[in-house]
């Protein structure tokens, strides 16, 4: 059986109220994606990562898991969430990789 983590980072920052969405903010030197990018990356037990993330923000995600080696070692892989709500975010891993 295959373990696979889905990280739901589709948000737009939109209730947080800040410029950009909370998983872009930074937390001791590093945004909060690439925390939970290293964390799965990391843990023995995960084989895939699914990372649902907002259309805009797709290339942004990709390119920190390329900088952090995530996508190199073939964990990491991307799904675009089309959606605006959160009910609808619960869905989104299940979309077509970007």
């Amino acid at each position: 059986m295959k373990n696979i983590a889905i990280i739901l980072a589709g948000g737009i920052g939109q209730r947080l109220g800040e410029s950009i969405p909370k998983q872009f903010l930074k937390v001791a030197g590093k945004k909060v994606i690439e925390h939970t990018l290293d964390v799965f990356q990391n843990h023995p037990q995960i084989d895939e990562i699914a990372v649902v993330v907002h259309p805009h923000h797709i290339s942004e995600v990709e390119t920190l898991s390329i900088k952090n080696r995530h996508k190199a070692q073939r964990k990491a892989k991307f799904y675009i969430n089309k959606c605006r709500s959160a009910s609808c975010m619960q869905s989104g891993w299940k979309r077509t990789p970007a």
